[in-house]
Parts: C-alpha cells; sequence; structure tokens
C-alpha cells in the first residue's frame, strides 16, 4: 500500500510539471495575442510603421519577381537607382513570405511572419534550457524571463524586443529566436557526440535569417574547445566542424558572392558611443544582473558546464558589442544577446529547487512557483510598458486605414506609367500615411522607381542619393561612415535638382514648405497636383531616360583602390561644376582605346572638357535584370543611370565600364545593345556546392554507411564513430 502510494506521489509530481509547463506556454502565448491580436494580424492591409512599411516591397519582389524564376537574390530597379536586391541582405524570411503568399494574401503572409520571431521566443528559450538537461522550473523560467527582452522599450532598433520588430527588425527577431534553439540544441549534440543533420540545418536557418545571430551562433561553438582533455578536444572540433562546415557550405551560393562583392556595399553607420551602455537596462535589470551573479557563484562551485557554456556565449555577445564594426556589423546589434544570456543564467539558482532537502520542504509547492513568476512578470510588463499596444495597432492596421490612405493612393495613382524615377523629400509628415519612410513603397503601390529604401549598405549608390536628399529635405538620415555626407537642412535646390535629374529622376513629391515654394518659383519644375501637405512636381528639363549620352568625352581615372574611385565620385558629385563631364574608371589601360576618352587624368581638378554631337535618337527598354536601347550614336559613350555591378554584362558594346558617380558605361559597336544581369561563375560554382552540402546533409546517414564500407572493415567502426 505504501508502495503505491510513493508511486502516485512521483507520478503526480512530473505530471504536474508539464501540466505547469503546457498552461504557462499557452498564457505566454495568449498574453502576446492579447497585443497582436489576430484581427490586426489577419487583416488583409499593408503593414506599416518605421522601416517595416518600406519592407513590403522586399517581400513582394521575392514573390513575384524572383522565386517564379528560382532565384532568391538578383536585381531590381525599384530602388537604389538599381540594386542586387538580397546579395547582401539575408533572405530567408522573405522567402517563407513568398512561399505563404501563394496559399494566403501577401499582406497576411507579411504581418504573420514579421511576429512570429516574438512568439517562437519563448518556446526556443525553453527547450534550449530542455536541451541542456536544465530541470523544472529553469526551462519554463526562461520562457517567461524572454518576455523581460521581449517588452523591453529602453532601445528602439537594436534588436530581438518588440519594438525593435516593429521598426522592421523582424529578420533579426526570427534569426535571434532560431539562435536561442540552435545553442541549446548544440549543446545536446555535443554533449551526445552525435552528428546531427538537424543541428546543421538549424544552423543554415539562422545565417540565412541575419548574420549578427549567425556570427554569435557560430562564435558560441568555440566553448567546446575549452578543454585540456585531447581525445575530447579532437572529437569536439570533428563534430563542429561537420556540423559548421556543412552549414557554410550549404549557404556558400549566397555568402561567397556576397564576400566577393563587398567593394559594391557602402559602409553604413558606426557604433554606438558606449557612455549610453547601462541606460539602455530596464529598471528591473539590477534584479537579474543579482541572480545571473548567483547563478555564476553555483556554476563555479559545482563547475557546472551549461551555466559556464551560458557565460562564453555572454563574453562573445561582450566582444561582439565592443567590437561590432570590425565584424562589418553595429555594435549595438549584439546587446539584445547580452541581456537575453543574463536573463537566462538568472533562471538557473532555482534549479536548487530539484535538490531533495528542498524538495522534502517545499513539496508540492514548487510547481506553483513558475506561475506566480509568470503572474508577477505579465503585471510588472502591463504596468511598465507605454507605446507598444499604440505601434503594434498603427503598424498592423496598414497604409489603407490611415486618415490620410486616399491622399497616399492618389499620388501613387499619379505616377503610374510615367517616365524615369520618382522621389520625395524626407518629411515627418509622411508618417500620416503610415511611416516617415511612406515614399519608398512607390515601387510597391504604383511600380514606379524611386531612388531611397531600406538596406543602404547594400549599395554604392546610397552615398550620392543620401547626400541629394540633404540638399532637399528638411533634415536627412545621412551616412555617418561616409565623409562628406552629414546630417544637413534644406539648402539647395539648385544643385538639389541637378543631381535629380543625373538620378533620373522625374517627378518630386514635396512637403516641406521652403522646398514647395522654391519649386514652385522654379520654370523648370511643373506642379502636377497639389494635396495641400504634399505637392507633385514634374522635371521638365528631363525626359525621364535611363540611358542618356553626355555633351562630353568621359575622362579617365586608373583607379589605385576601390576606396580612392568612392572618394573621388562623391568630390567629383559635391562640384555641381563637374556633373556634365563624366569620369570612367578602369584598373589598368592595357588595351583601352584612348579615343574614347577626354583624357586620362589622376584627380578632379585635371578634368579634361571635349565635347562631342549628342544629338541622338535613343529608344529603351529597362526592365529588373535586362535593358536594352536602339541607338542613333554608335561608338559615342552612352551612360545607363543604372548602378554599377560586375553580374551585367553586355551585348552590342565591348564592356561595361564604371562611370561617376556609380553607373554602367558603354561604347555601343551596333545599333542595338542590350545590357543584362547574369548570374556570376563563382555564384554557378557554389550553388553546385551548396546543392551537394545540403544533399549529404539530408542523406548523411547512407552517405556515411557508404563512405565508410570504403574504407574498408578495419576503419568502418572507427569512422562511423
Amino acid at each position: 500500500m505504501k508502495f503505491e502510494k510513493k508511486n502516485i506521489k512521483l507520478f503526480f509530481s512530473k505530471q504536474s510539471e508539464s501540466i505547469v509547463n503546457i498552461i504557462i506556454l499557452v498564457s505566454i502565448f495568449i498574453f502576446l495575442l492579447i497585443y497582436f491580436k489576430p484581427e490586426l494580424i489577419l487583416l488583409k492591409t499593408t503593414a506599416s510603421g518605421g522601416d517595416m512599411g518600406s519592407m513590403n516591397y522586399l517581400a513582394k519582389f521575392m514573390r513575384d519577381d524572383l522565386l517564379p524564376e528560382g532565384k532568391i537574390f538578383g536585381w531590381s530597379q525599384g530602388r537604389w537607382a538599381g540594386y542586387p536586391i538580397f546579395q547582401f541582405i539575408p533572405p530567408l524570411c522573405y522567402v517563407i513570405i513568398a512561399l505563404l503568399s501563394y496559399a494566403i494574401p501577401l499582406e497576411i503572409a507579411f504581418k504573420i511572419i514579421t511576429v512570429s520571431g516574438v512568439f517562437l521566443l519563448p518556446i526556443a528559450s525553453f527547450f534550449a534550457m530542455k536541451f541542456m538537461k536544465f530541470k523544472f522550473p529553469v526551462p519554463i523560467l526562461a520562457a517567461i524571463f524572454s518576455l523581460l527582452l521581449l517588452f523591453n522599450e529602453k532601445n528602439l532598433t537594436f534588436g530581438a524586443n518588440i519594438p525593435s520588430v516593429l521598426a522592421g527588425e523582424f529578420s533579426y527577431s526570427f534569426s535571434f529566436s532560431l539562435m536561442v534553439l540552435f545553442i541549446g540544441y548544440l549543446y545536446k549534440v555535443v554533449s551526445e557526440k552525435k552528428f546531427s543533420a538537424k543541428a546543421t540545418i538549424l544552423l543554415v536557418a539562422v545565417i540565412m535569417s541575419h548574420i549578427v545571430t549567425a556570427i554569435i551562433a557560430i562564435l558560441s561553438s568555440a566553448y567546446f574547445l575549452l578543454t585540456k582533455n585531447k581525445k575530447k578536444l579532437i572529437g569536439n572540433f570533428k563534430l563542429l566542424f561537420l556540423i559548421i562546415g556543412f552549414a557554410l557550405a550549404i549557404v556558400s551560393f549566397w555568402i561567397i558572392p556576397a564576400a566577393l562583392r563587398i567593394s559594391y556595399t557602402t559602409g553604413y553607420g558606426g557604433d554606438w558611443p558606449l557612455d549610453n551602455f547601462f541606460s539602455w537596462f530596464p529598471r528591473e535589470a539590477p534584479l537579474f544582473f543579482a541572480l545571473a551573479i548567483l547563478g555564476t557563484a553555483i556554476a563555479i562551485k559545482r563547475k557546472d558546464s551549461r551555466i559556464f557554456f551560458l557565460l562564453f556565449i555572454l563574453l562573445v555577445s561582450l566582444l561582439g558589442f565592443y567590437f561590432g564594426e570590425k565584424l562589418f556589423t553595429a555594435n549595438i546589434r549584439y546587446w539584445p544577446m547580452m541581456y537575453f544570456f543574463i536573463l537566462m543564467i538568472a533562471t538557473t539558482p532555482l534549479e536548487l529547487l530539484t535538490e531533495k532537502k528542498i524538495q522534502k520542504r517545499l513539496g508540492k509547492i514548487i510547481p506553483i512557483i513558475p506561475i506566480l513568476v509568470l503572474l508577477i512578470t505579465v503585471a510588472w510588463i502591463k504596468n511598465n510598458t507605454s507605446f507598444i499596444d499604440y505601434w503594434i495597432k498603427w503598424n498592423y492596421s496598414g497604409f489603407e486605414s490611415k486618415d490620410m490612405w486616399p491622399t497616399y493612393e492618389g499620388i501613387n495613382d499619379i505616377l503610374k506609367d510615367t517616365q524615369g524615377r520618382a522621389y520625395c523629400d524626407l518629411a515627418d509628415a509622411n508618417d500620416k500615411f503610415g511611416t516617415p519612410r511612406a515614399f519608398e513603397s512607390l515601387p510597391y503601390f504604383s511600380g514606379r522607381p524611386t531612388l531611397e529604401g531600406v538596406y543602404a549598405q547594400s549599395t554604392i549608390t546610397s552615398p550620392f542619393i543620401s547626400y541629394t536628399q540633404c540638399e532637399i529635405s528638411h533634415h536627412c538620415a545621412g551616412i555617418p561612415k561616409v565623409a562628406g555626407i552629414e546630417r544637413t537642412t534644406y539648402h539647395n535646390i539648385t544643385a538639389g535638382t541637378m543631381h535629380l535629374e543625373k538620378l533620373n529622376v522625374k517627378y518630386l513629391i514635396a512637403s516641406y514648405d521652403l522646398l514647395r515654394e522654391e519649386l514652385s518659383n522654379s520654370p523648370q519644375w511643373k506642379l502636377v497636383k497639389d494635396y495641400n501637405e504634399w505637392q507633385v512636381y514634374e522635371l521638365l528639363t528631363h525626359d525621364g531616360h535611363f540611358v542618356v549620352v553626355p555633351q562630353y568625352l568621359p575622362n579617365l581615372i586608373v583607379e589605385k583602390n576601390v576606396e580612392m574611385r568612392k572618394k573621388i565620385s562623391l568630390d567629383w558629385w559635391k562640384d555641381t561644376n563637374l556633373l556634365e563631364f563624366p569620369i570612367a574608371y578602369v584598373s589598368n589601360t592595357d588595351g583601352e582605346n584612348m579615343s574614347r576618352f577626354g583624357g586620362e587624368i589622376t584627380n578632379i581638378s585635371d578634368i579634361v572638357r571635349t565635347k562631342i554631337d549628342n544629338n541622338c535618337i535613343i529608344n529603351e527598354s529597362v526592365k529588373n535584370e535586362e535593358i536594352s536601347f536602339t541607338t542613333t550614336c554608335i561608338g559615342n559613350p552612352h551612360i545607363i543611370e543604372v548602378s554599377y555591378y560586375p553580374n551585367w554584362k553586355v551585348e552590342g558594346a565591348d564592356k561595361i565600364y564604371f562611370v561617376s558617380p556609380s553607373f554602367m558605361l558603354v561604347y555601343p559597336n551596333q545599333q542595338n545593345v542590350r545590357l543584362y544581369y547574369s548570374r556570376s561563375t563563382e555564384e554557378i560554382i557554389f550553388g553546385i556546392v551548396s546543392i551537394m552540402a545540403l544533399f549529404v546533409v539530408i542523406f548523411h546517414k547512407k552517405f556515411f554507411v557508404l563512405f565508410g564500407s570504403l574504407l574498408g572493415s578495419k576503419n568502418r567502426k572507427k569512422f562511423l564513430s
């Protein structure tokens, strides 16, 4: 009889833990749904707010232009005077959105995936700690504590928290949750000393959704190499080499071409000052610092490798924060990792509740503790958040629900089927449409290409566009890492107009009072439509064509390095007296027909002015990955006002030159010319490598058995072990 009671007690204890875990996870899910209301997420409107509103175009482009061609990166003419879309942007979230949109509306698919990282983080935290064999209630407390990171309002764009998601960092949020899951699962895999295809695929997903989380995930694995046991070191190294090596091989089709083309990007932003480091932590942080210190003390006393692993990741995140720029990333992206792993370490002291002495005293009260922690956490969040609920409603009610939607829709309707590019001044008033960056979505709503968009770092043309924005806007974003691109106020419509013409802007949407006044008094601009706070102007002195023949022969500069070219081009751009005198760049003059150029120069002060006849008839057709034109000026320089990139090839001309500011130049040798965007040799080679690596990972067991058999019976066992 006593034996039966004992069994009933043990069974009830284990069952109660499972029930508590389920109750809390479901409660967290419901709590998040109170904020991310299904009626908003499932509403067929286009998400707005911050950078998020600008990212709908990326999802649409993935669905309509890339996936149907069997690609996940290519070329878009929609922004940045043309740029290699998704070549330098982690594409996974957009691929998932696009695939999901074949079953449900794109707008809803976009919303679901943008919030998915938020809902995944508590679950990922729970299972990560379970994989590391932390006992109840540590895993469920990890899920609860993750809410404190999600609802942190002290920083708005660092990543992982809800404000950052709403500002547009949803790929980071999604990848962050996968990173947490990967880290926990990696500990399990290494402990069991068995290769896992799941770990490799999980790491692939982390890499393809955000580079910062991938850096932490990979660097964190170094912990398993910190051992004096030579046999263990070799075993861990082999295992990590397989998991990480295969993951990198699978994504090589994307990261290798990106690495080889990194010179065609722009350094954007820089490390944030460290003075504000502690101000970014929320009010409740000291409590978790104390718990984390206690957890560290317990780890030292018990030599708990699990907590040491979490401490190691915390250290790696801290180093990432201090050396972010050297890792080609912004340091603030590592801050969320630091706070998150402090929260995770803070849960570990409660594993003491599993000790027999404490269990005897507390007994059935232990399962109630995490429920109380959840209630306190939820109450704290409700009383210490101010704007998250409003931001969610603002973003997910969408562009179409805003009071100014008819005006915004009207402007987009005007720009449909027009020539050239459209642009706008950066104005706070634009937020009435849903985001200050509303007009970056012109390609999404009207099909009309514009200049700006998100991910300024993914193109070489962004500095010139940013400089022009600073000329015509009340205020501008600027690009801090590019010398000469400083945040200014409106100051020069004359120079701004010249630059807009060079960027093939035919229509300008103006909001700032001073800009509108000067446009109305300029003979170069014609008012098309007045919407009170916004006016649409047409540039009369420009025909909106992408292919032009300059008035003067281009000068030629032999560039020593990429930075030299970038600096000279920016200096040339800032001096409007030089805009009519193009500069072409080559690495050397071997085999060049020098009669094509006005002269070879070393700096812009030596410009040679050789006038040519540019009275040409040109008919053009511009698509995303193909630009074709006919010309009556065979042999003359033709500038294509689209960003230069090595993947562009030409038929009907010898080669494509890089020409100032960052465009393409050809000398036609026949009437019909065609430029086309194609896969590079390395894209083809590493595409094959990726497919082979993926095949091996999926069928790794059969592959290992086959390969082991080739080694002979003597070595087969050793290989498979």
